[in-house]
């Protein structure tokens, strides 16, 4: 038994009663051949429905074009700011990334790197320039276009070819070790970072989830 008309097409049998007695029996084209009552129904049913169809359509169609026409002055949903932020990160996110990571003395030592790095490599670039000008001052014209070389350095040429062979060496070691702290800083902070995001999600209310999208929930 149903009221639902607009599937009785797809019935294998139709029984229509009336008063608890049977009056008509078959399928779907034999009660249409017959040209019972019950047709009219059917066509009432359609009616309504294409009626209701056509009214949710309408109300769709009203809610979009005041989406579309709204002015851009008025509040933006937080999927359309997020989408047109732009701008640099402040630091105070960086501090709090950073901070996030919940461990002081390997921050400090990454800080320390960093800053030693820096160093060494300036220091590497200065003393090529000290390099070539001591090079540069060391020949000397003797007279006839002839030329001699007299090295004029603080240093040996092999002593100070040993310091820049320790430096360049030196600059791959911090790198290398840069990388390998810079790395765990970062992997620490985003462990904790997706964690605290966690137990926020996990105890926030329901109000949070009617105004927040699943998709935005679950890409963050």
């Amino acid at each position: 038994m149903t009221h639902q008309l607009q599937y009785l097409q797809l019935a294998d049998q139709i029984i229509v009663m009336n008063n608890g007695s049977i009056e008509q029996k078959g399928t779907f084209d034999q009660l249409q051949a017959l040209g019972h009552d019950f047709m009219k129904l059917v066509k009432a049913a359609d009616t309504k429905d294409k009626e209701i169809e056509r009214r949710q359509s309408e109300m769709q169609r009203q809610i979009s074009l005041k989406i579309e026409t709204k002015d851009h002055g008025d509040i933006l949903p937080i999927d359309t700011k997020e989408t047109l932020a732009k701008g640099h990160i402040s630091r105070k996110t960086l501090f709090a990334y950073f901070k996030a990571s919940k461990s002081p003395i390997m921050i400090t030592l990454m800080m320390l790197i960093f800053l030693a790095n820096q160093i060494v490599s300036g220091g590497s670039d200065y003393f090529v320039a000290f390099w070539v000008n001591v090079e540069s001052s060391s020949w000397h014209e003797m007279g006839n276009s002839t030329w001699d070389f007299q090295w004029e350095g603080p240093l040996s040429r092999d002593f100070m070819l040993y310091i820049y062979t320790a430096m360049i060496a030196a600059i791959i070691l911090l790198w290398q070790f840069q990388t390998i702290v810079y790395f765990n800083v970062c992997m620490w902070s985003s462990i904790n970072l997706h964690s605290a995001m966690f137990r926020s999600i996990l105890r926030a209310t329901m109000y949070f989830y009617s105004i927040n999208p699943a998709g935005r929930i679950l890409n963050r």
